[in-house]
């Protein structure tokens, strides 16, 4: 029994220590392991001595657009790819929410700026697994040769290293960001890059017709690539199931609009359309969703991005229905102008359907 209790006690203990240590949703090394390995390094005199902060990009766009739970996913990811780049005997650690910081024992800074390279080529390899969000981790390095610095200023000048890419990446960062949101939501759901082409084309032509002006347009245009940003938080098994919804099911469908909002406000250039995202769903009688909204209370976008994308779903199969034909898709339009849409949008986008099936240029459009 006392061999037993001298177990469980010398069990206890290095748990205790190994938290101490430990960050645990990542098992890397903590802020305080870290601060006192660099500091016995320091005092070691063990040159030359790389530091490598690393920032994660975009993090607060997947809390703002998934909740922390995606935010904790990409903290995992990361981890996961900075794990496989250490060598045997380097000091990774998580020492912020979005802050990881390598130590790299008698390596100088060729060795270390080649860590990054590997690093960098490790996140690229990782975007082509098709994750929901780009895991892109801005880093910086610098490099103690000798006992003149002391190890916090080398920390202090790889995190300046570090600001100055992350300002170099910020756009180009947002650009890989949206174009992988687009892609896992077309594997995901219906909408194919052909779906955002039409609707883009449909939405274009009504834009047009009703006096739209040339930015007016453009961000019409980006709305329709991008209305339904919000199914990548949808399982799959919702929006691929062939069978109705039920309650429960369609309640989580219906609020896919609010989390492409969160996405768009999320990202700066997408912020523009974010409330044409959230309202393209909203019925002109106050019957839509996800707030109701009635008349013209609903923005100008979401109004007519509503009539061209009901049409090009009426008009296209899914596993539920079969397509209506131009012609019944058109009368369903003109049906509910004055209930589900505007009534100026919809027979404006009837007047162009009429126009499509009578003179062959403009059939080239719907």
């Amino acid at each position: 029994m006392h061999e037993y209790l001298q177990t469980s006690l010398e069990a206890l203990k290095k748990q205790i220590v190994y938290l101490k240590e430990h960050d645990e949703p990542t098992g890397l090394y903590n802020r305080r392991f870290f601060e006192q390995a660099a500091k016995k390094m320091d005092g070691e005199g063990a040159f030359p001595v790389s530091v490598i902060v690393g920032d994660i990009d975009g993090l607060k766009t997947v809390n703002d657009a998934l909740g922390h739970s995606g935010g904790d996913a990409l903290i995992a990811e990361v981890a996961g790819i900075l794990k496989s780049c250490v060598r045997g005997g380097d000091i990774l650690a998580r020492t912020d929410g979005d802050e990881f910081c390598i130590l790299l024992p008698r390596t100088g800074g060729e060795k270390a700026a080649g860590m990054v390279k590997k690093i960098y080529g490790a996140c690229r390899e990782h975007e082509k697994k098709g994750e929901i969000f780009y895991a892109s981790i801005s880093m910086g390095c610098a490099t103690k040769t000798d006992g003149a610095a002391l190890i916090g200023e080398i920390i202090r000048e790889a995190e300046d290293n570090m600001a100055r890419r992350k300002l170099l990446e910020h756009k180009s960062l947002h650009s890989s960001l949206i174009a992988s949101i687009k892609t896992t939501l077309q594997e995901k759901s219906f909408m194919t890059e052909e779906h955002s082409e039409r609707l883009s084309l449909l939405s274009f032509a009504l834009g047009k017709a009703l006096g739209l002006t040339g930015g007016q347009l453009f961000e019409l245009e980006l709305a329709s690539a991008l209305h339904d940003i919000g199914k990548i938080a949808v399982d799959g098994g919702i929006l691929d199931k062939p069978d109705a919804l039920t309650p429960a099911e369609w309640e989580t469908m219906k609020q896919h609009p609010e989390v492409g909002y969160r996405i768009a406000m999320a990202v700066p250039e997408l912020g523009r359309v974010a409330e044409t995202v959230r309202c393209h769903h909203e019925r002109w009688d106050g019957k839509g969703y996800p707030r109701g909204l009635k008349g013209e209370s609903i923005p100008l976008l979401a109004r007519i991005l509503a009539v061209a994308d009901s049409y090009d779903a009426m008009t296209s199969g899914r596993p539920y229905r079969t397509a209506l034909s131009r012609e019944d898709a058109a009368a369903e339009v003109t049906k509910n102008a004055g209930s589900q849409f505007d009534p100026t949008v919809a027979l404006k986008f009837a007047d162009i359907l009429l126009g499509a099936m009578t003179e062959p240029e403009t059939e080239q459009i719907i």
